[in-house]
């Protein structure tokens, strides 16, 4: 079974020292990540097309650290924050940090959208990544203190929602 303990401690404090927690980079502690994240949109009051959002982006990039951004030996760690940066009655916005102490990797280096041609042909990752940028409205990287540090902003208008149905 996994080591499933996580800390607060974040790898670096540049990311405007949001409170990160840590997690092995291991299959089997997925749910236990998107538990936490779901918490924490939860904790935030966030409305829940913007929490599901959320969820399926760190799904996306978890997925992709434990299966193509482990080191040989296998430790990786990830570490996941959701923040509220601003939230009116007319909006939410929110960012999302996500490291990995995985080998080097820019997800958005090389990416074009939108696809064209066959889906089976397009390069491991690059789908995904589409669809994160897709659900975010900004995505950026950098590599930090051997990590790879990405920052999302997902941003929801709430004036489209009405008792948590969307208006036509």
């Amino acid at each position: 079974m996994p080591n499933t303990s996580k800390t607060k401690t974040p790898p670096s404090q540049s990311s405007n020292s949001v409170p990160l927690t840590r997690f092995p980079a291991d299959v089997a502690v997925l749910p236990e990540i998107l538990s936490h994240v779901a918490k924490s949109c939860a904790t935030a009051k966030l409305e829940s097309n913007l929490s599901l959002h959320i969820e399926l982006t760190v799904e996306e990039l978890f997925t992709n650290t434990t299966n193509y951004g482990q080191k040989e030996e296998g430790n990786a760690d990830v570490w996941v924050a959701v923040c509220v940066d601003n939230k009116t009655s007319d909006s939410q916005t929110v960012r999302l940090v996500y490291h990995d102490s995985g080998p080097p990797f820019n997800p958005f280096v090389g990416l074009k959208l939108p696809f064209s041609g066959k889906i089976q042909n397009k390069p491991i990752g690059s789908i995904g990544t589409a669809l994160v940028i897709g659900l975010t409205t900004q995505a950026h990287y950098r590599r930090e203190n051997d990590r790879n540090v990405m920052e999302f902003e997902l941003i929801s208008n709430l004036s489209d929602v009405k008792d948590g149905e969307k208006n036509d």
